[in-house]
């Protein structure tokens, strides 16, 4: 099981009710595969914004005090920023610092 999965399930473990949660994800293009995906994560109440449309969203939820999931796993192609992981150079979103920046929100 990975974040992703162990995401979904904070519902499940939570003292009470959570705040707004949102996570940006990449769209699968597959449009029947993408739906499942999304209707099975979003199920628990998380909604799933897409990573090429979602941003505006991301934001009225930070701005609303809720939480904003980004998967730091993925290449974030020639826009991101170099980071070394495990002695490799790879690239990193910076999307965190951007929403952290646009609205006062704390980064874990």
């Amino acid at each position: 099981m990975a974040y992703w999965e162990a995401e979904a399930l904070l519902s499940l473990f939570a003292e009470g009710p959570l705040p707004e949660f949102g996570s940006i994800y990449r769209t699968i293009n597959n449009s029947a595969i993408d739906a499942w995906v999304k209707k099975s994560r979003e199920r628990f109440g998380i909604k799933l914004l897409s990573r090429t449309k979602g941003f505006q969203k991301a934001l009225y939820i930070l701005r609303r005090h809720g939480i904003i999931g980004i998967f730091f796993d993925q290449n974030a192609g020639l826009q991101g920023a170099l980071a070394l992981l495990f002695d490799h150079v790879c690239s990193t979103t910076e999307l965190p610092g951007i929403f952290t920046t646009k609205c006062g929100a704390e980064l874990w």
